[in-house]
């Protein structure tokens, strides 16, 4: 009786430590198949392209690499020239359009008139 007594417990232990690795294990499946999920998600959402971007790059000085929504977005992040390179168009890790206006792309008004000038 002493001995079988000294055997149970081990054997409750045994089966609570069985139960609990397999509790581990199914929660690690569970947590690796969540992390490929939000991976996937994260991807699709890194995918996505800026609102109204095909208007912009239409007056494009260099050829837009659309060979792959990766490879655009890529290139749009790294900015492209516009307009014979008097402005510059990109996009922020936020998704948002960004311009950059070089001097050479702007007129002052009424530059002739020295009255202007001092």
């Amino acid at each position: 009786e002493k001995i079988l007594a000294q055997n149970q417990p081990r054997q409750t232990s045994y089966a609570s430590n069985a139960s609990d690795n397999y509790h581990r294990t199914s929660s690690s499946n569970n947590n690796n198949y969540n992390n490929k999920t939000a991976m996937e998600e994260a991807k699709k959402e890194a995918i996505k392209l800026p609102h109204n971007f095909e208007a912009v790059i239409k007056d494009s000085d260099s050829p837009i690499n659309r060979s792959s929504p990766e490879k655009l977005l890529e290139q749009l992040r790294a900015g492209i020239f516009l307009n014979d390179r008097k402005m510059k168009y990109w996009v922020n890790r936020d998704n948002i359009n960004c311009f950059l206006v070089f001097a050479k792309g702007l007129q002052i008004t009424w530059g002739e008139d020295l009255r202007y000038w001092v």
